[in-house]
């Protein structure tokens, strides 16, 4: 097992500080340190957060986006980036007791600076709808209209703000933010 660490003033998740969470959300500027826990193979690539890409990396501007593993599809609507990751062995939020409707704990929301993990919502999640979403090969930057990079590798998906530091990174074993 390897451990992974990142502190500061960051956006957490339920799975980092599960008591001050409403919906999976912590607000902004709270100071957390994340650590994440991964067998080699899920492990991000990197235990600098925000990643720092190649000089080289090809740059790409895609609102819709699937991993090459297809595990993980994204899209950038109303300036939230949105994502689903399809299989997960990493804990997911359990259901509000307040949610009414469908409970989506695979949802990622990237808001920037929050990053919230799981969805109460009455209709499909919005990375649902782009099931023939173009590839977002290994090693690419993908600029979306917000500014924010994601950043696709073998070992997962990195998202951020570059003006905040601020985002998230999710494998089929991990989800950290920073």
């Amino acid at each position: 097992m390897a451990r992974y660490r990142s502190a500061g003033f960051v956006a957490a998740c339920c799975l980092v500080v599960p008591t001050a969470c409403a919906q999976g959300q912590v607000q902004p500027g709270t100071p957390v340190t994340t650590t994440v826990t991964a067998t080699p193979t899920g492990a991000p690539a990197a235990t600098q957060f925000p990643p720092k890409p190649a000089r080289n990396a090809k740059t790409v501007a895609l609102q819709d986006f699937v991993t090459p593993s297809g595990n993980i599809t994204c899209t950038d609507e109303f300036d939230v980036l949105s994502c689903l990751v399809d299989e997960t062995n990493f804990p997911t939020p359990t259901e509000p007791f307040d949610c009414e409707q469908d409970w989506v704990a695979n949802e990622i929301d990237f808001d920037p600076p929050v990053t919230t993990l799981g969805a109460c919502r009455g209709d499909p999640p919005p990375a649902a709808l782009h099931p023939d979403a173009p590839t977002l090969q290994y090693g690419t930057v993908n600029k979306l209209k917000d500014g924010v990079l994601c950043l696709s590798e073998e070992q997962g998906l990195s998202c951020w703000a570059p003006d905040s530091g601020h985002g998230f990174f999710v494998s089929r074993s991990v989800f950290a933010v920073f």
